[in-house]
């Protein structure tokens, strides 16, 4: 009994000591344009730093009427105009593994009755 107390303890430590994800922004979007120009500013006087081609995808940053900021890698960003692109949202329902965890050791302790 008391290594299973010492085990589910340790577990909760962990569980709530991890990292979590839930508050990232993971929406994200793909080119159907042959190529899009990926410029510094949401303007078309703004010289062209790279180019996305057919079926990229992207990370949203933000929409501004015929603009969408997108992430390239960690911290590169860019303007393409919206026109030829579609934004795919995130999951309605996505759990993150802390929450999994949380859910599973409730029912365990629930099961085995032990109490906190």
């Amino acid at each position: 009994m008391f290594t299973l107390l010492s085990i589910s303890v340790l577990l909760l430590l962990y569980i709530f000591a991890a990292p979590t994800h839930e508050g990232q922004n993971n929406v994200s979007m793909l080119l159907f344009n042959d190529k899009s120009a990926i410029r510094r500013r949401p303007s078309l006087d703004s010289v062209p730093f790279a180019q996305a081609h057919e079926g990229t995808k992207l990370e949203v940053v933000q929409v501004r009427s015929d603009w969408v900021q997108v992430s390239i890698k960690t911290n590169i960003a860019g303007w393409v105009q919206s026109e030829g692109v579609t934004i795919i949202p995130p999951p309605l329902v996505k759990l993150s593994y802390r929450q999994i965890a949380r859910r599973s050791i409730i029912l365990l302790v629930s099961k085995v009755g032990l109490v906190f």
